[in-house]
């Protein structure tokens, strides 16, 4: 009789959790799609910051 109430009380916590897991992946998901464009324009940045410090060195040493 206790037991099932239990297995009630057990799959609504685990449709809880698949619930929260489901909204934390999409959350994740939206996070690295961010964090990845980021990282984009990161790297093009270095390049263009990379490309400058050339240009100075070269300056310097002529």
């Amino acid at each position: 009789f206790g037991q099932v109430n239990l297995n009630e009380q057990g799959s609504e916590l685990k449709e809880e959790m698949v619930n929260k897991a489901t909204k934390t992946s999409k959350g994740y998901v939206e996070r690295l799609k961010k964090f990845l464009k980021n990282e984009e324009s990161d790297s093009e940045r270095q390049v263009e910051v990379a490309e400058s410090v050339k240009k100075n060195v070269a300056d310097d040493t002529r």
